[in-house]
């Protein structure tokens, strides 16, 4: 059976202890040669129906807590555009108007975004409505982008911002300023498109004091966002945050139904008390 399974590329599984196909997420060099999703076979009296489609996979920004880049190991594969777009044609067909690119970042190539934008009005599909996550960078550096995403049916967005406190979005390792997110959220306040903000509480450090915690808020505060889901760093395992909290001996527990983003499940340097004040189910703010 394991002969069997192993030799199937994209499988991971473990047995007896061991783990084969540790890498398969590496074997697939070509996204282009997976099928399209089977939307005929999704029955007609589904309402509302919004699929979910991957233009490329992976990210190659090396956020100290982010699982992504460790899944794909800082790689970034993207799909022909006509691909992509035969896809789209694809779900129209079967009366689809709305769908979400659920990239984790679909913005890594603006230029790229810019002729996904420009295919969707020439072939006269413009009328439909998409979803997309974004970074930040791509925003500020490419504010055209904006616009004729928004022109081309983007509705919403999602950014990190992760923190207000720019010593913590260093350690992060996120590759960004505090003025260049303040630049970003008033581009997407001129635009048409609603936009969602990520904030993380926490940074494993010694920031984690009630002092850093505060000024992160209040950052937060002063900003003008459509909405701010707020969760609590959580050391994914993979990722260089979760390697420290290791090295360190600083994990609570590997309880892993608690690494949930919104439990506490590290040791902060200072005082425990900071993070589980903060016991955050879901909160947003308008």
């Amino acid at each position: 059976m394991v002969n069997t399974y192993s030799i199937i590329e994209g499988i991971a599984f473990r047995k007896m202890n061991k783990i084969f196909n540790e890498d398969s997420y590496t074997l697939l060099k070509d996204i282009d040669t997976l099928p399209h999703p089977a939307i005929d076979l999704v029955p007609k009296e589904i309402k509302d129906f919004m699929p979910i489609i991957h233009t490329s996979r992976g990210c190659q920004h090396r956020c100290s807590f982010c699982s992504v880049s460790a899944f794909y190991d800082g790689k970034w594969r993207a799909r022909k555009i006509e691909n992509i777009i035969s896809e789209i044609e694809a779900y129209t067909s079967q009366g689809v108007k709305r769908f979400y690119f659920i990239d984790d970042n679909l913005t890594v190539d603006t230029k790229r975004v810019r002729i996904i934008c420009k295919e969707l009005k020439d072939k006269g599909l413009d009328d439909l409505q998409w979803r997309c996550l974004s970074r930040v960078d791509s925003i500020y550096k490419d504010p055209v982008m904006i616009d004729k995403m928004a022109d081309s049916g983007c509705t919403s967005m999602s950014l990190g911002i992760e923190s207000g406190v720019q010593e913590i979005l260093n350690r992060y390792k996120k590759n960004i300023s505090l003025t260049h997110v303040e630049e970003a959220v008033k581009i997407m306040n001129n635009s048409s498109i609603f936009h969602g903000w990520y904030m993380i509480i926490g940074s494993g450090d010694e920031f984690d004091t009630p002092k850093y915690i505060e000024k992160n808020i209040d950052f937060m505060k002063k900003v003008k966002f459509d909405i701010l889901q707020i969760s609590i760093l959580t050391p994914f395992p993979g990722t260089e945050f979760y390697a420290k909290m290791v090295a360190e001996n600083r994990l609570l527990h590997k309880n892993w139904n608690k690494y949930d983003c919104t439990h506490c499940v590290y040791q902060p340097l200072h005082t425990m008390a900071s993070i589980q004040r903060l016991k955050i189910t879901s909160i947003y703010t308008i």
